[in-house]
């Protein structure tokens, strides 16, 4: 499996804080697709990435920044796209690409990469994800302009973070959707969507055209009224 993880500090990286970043998701990989699941239920468990896989062509350019496990890359490779995972972390990547392997993915592959510096080359991915990654990043403003700077003419960069802090991993924090829309801004990106919607006087209106999010939306409101964390913030932004 390549490896693209480079000690050298870019875009303000703090490298003291990066090591501490991976070795804690070390520790803790994220979940992968499980063996029973299929694309079809990631995208119903996902209504951003049940709209981004209606909006994207077939054999579009994906990348995961952040993949964890591989579990949204995995889903969206088999839904026909071209996907690279990138994640700090090799524990994570080693299960991901053991089941790319078993499954058979030609489409998928993994890589161990930096957020702040991804091993990709400017203007040849057509979605960028970073699902609750930026904020784990040290710099989320880093690695949103990280991410920026790879996408094509009219690519997507979908975003999600927490506006709750949930965990004590290294260099984590929460944001208000607010900060988040002027990182996206900042790096030239325009803001075309947002999951929850955001307030009409904030000009983003819900992702792409009508999708299946009721459900989804009434399970998040009634966990918010139970006293756990509000659910993420997703927003996306084009070129």
């Amino acid at each position: 499996m390549p490896d693209f993880h480079i000690g050298a500090p870019e875009r303000d990286e703090n490298v003291d804080l990066a090591t501490r970043i991976r070795a804690w998701y070390e520790e803790r990989p994220a979940p992968g697709l499980r063996a029973d699941e299929t694309p079809d239920d990631v995208f119903a468990a996902d209504p951003v990435l049940a709209a981004l896989h209606a909006e994207l062509p077939r054999r579009a350019r994906v990348a995961d920044l952040g993949c964890g496990g591989g579990r949204a890359a995995a889903a969206l490779a088999a839904a026909g796209r071209e996907v690279v995972g990138i994640d700090v972390a090799m524990t994570g990547l080693l299960h991901a690409e053991s089941r790319r392997r078993a499954k058979g993915g030609a489409s998928l592959s993994f890589v161990r990469g930096n957020l702040l510096r991804p091993p990709l080359a400017p203007g040849t991915v057509d979605a960028a994800l970073l699902l609750e990654s930026a904020e784990a990043s040290g710099s989320p403003e880093g690695a949103v302009a990280a991410a920026a700077a790879t996408l094509t003419p009219h690519g997507y960069l979908v975003l999600r973070f927490a506006r709750t802090l949930t965990t004590e991993a290294p260099g984590a924090s929460a944001h208000t959707a607010e900060e988040a829309l002027d990182w996206l801004r900042a790096a030239g990106l325009r803001p075309v969507g947002a999951e929850p919607a955001l307030s009409p006087l904030s000009g983003t209106r819900p992702l792409f055209g009508p999708h299946p999010i009721g459900s989804w939306l009434v399970r998040q409101l009634h966990a918010w009224r139970a006293g756990t964390a509000p659910p993420p913030q997703t927003l996306v932004a084009r070129r």
